[in-house]
């Protein structure tokens, strides 16, 4: 579909250097204009905080039940089909709450459930459910997902997966309603840097906290730092539209 979509009228066919060379001033220099648009810096930062909690909370997440239940790879992707497959009706609901209720709300009730959802994944361990539930052993050749351990792990990753479509699509929406009138292409980019540029933060809190307790529960657990304060963020931005460059926003 790519190959057959055209391009606008005034394209010029710069060479790559080139190309390189603008496309790099251009971020600079709307970076520099972030200092005019306090609120929407704010916003950035919360999403790169809350969006990289829950990247590793849907990376580490399944590597948490593979050492925890001793899933198989097969297991794994069954695991992961389900979680994507529920963030579809999350998105379309997600959908609804944005017009309903503002991007801002929507980012907020959907941070909350993986907030919820991750405490309610390190809360399973192989004998109890809810930190303090006992439950039997795991059995040997038990059927899929058949431990009470690994069924209380699936409804919370039900939920997980279904808090991440609206807070991935009501993000996206927030950032082109909080951008100024004719900078929508440049707060996308900063947008899609910010959850890019960050990602290895939560990953590496996780190495660092699984090696120096030697425990997957509280590697994992750390992603409800990122989440938390993403959340907190959240509760500062105003969900209006900026100004133009010079007048804060």
């Amino acid at each position: 579909m790519f190959l057959f979509t055209p391009d606008h009228a005034g394209a010029t066919r710069l060479p790559p250097w080139q190309a390189a060379k603008r496309g790099v001033a251009s971020l600079l220099s709307t970076v520099r204009k972030l200092r005019h648009h306090r609120n929407t810096l704010i916003y950035l930062i919360a999403f790169m905080l809350y969006n990289d909690g829950l990247a590793a909370i849907i990376a580490f997440g399944g590597i948490y039940a593979s050492a925890t239940f001793g899933w198989s790879t097969v297991t794994l992707g069954i695991f992961g089909i389900i979680l994507t497959v529920f963030a579809i009706p999350g998105a379309f609901l997600g959908g609804g709450l944005d017009d309903a209720f503002g991007s801002k709300r929507t980012v907020q009730l959907a941070t909350a459930g993986v907030i919820v959802a991750t405490i309610g994944i390190v809360s399973v361990t192989a004998d109890g459910v809810l930190f303090v539930i006992p439950a039997d052993p795991l059995a040997e050749g038990r059927a899929l997902f058949g431990s009470v351990q690994e069924r209380t792990f699936m409804g919370f990753a039900l939920l997980l997966g279904f808090s991440m479509g609206p807070m991935q699509a009501a993000s996206r929406t927030l950032i082109g309603r909080l951008a100024p009138v004719g900078m929508s292409g440049e707060f996308y980019g900063l947008f899609a840097l910010s959850g890019r540029a960050t990602a290895w933060m939560a990953p590496l809190a996780i190495g660092v906290v699984t090696t120096s307790t030697h425990s997957n529960r509280l590697g994992v657990a750390c992603v409800l730092i990122f989440l938390v304060l993403g959340f907190c963020l959240l509760w500062r931005v105003r969900e209006e539209r900026a100004h133009i460059e010079g007048r804060a926003g």
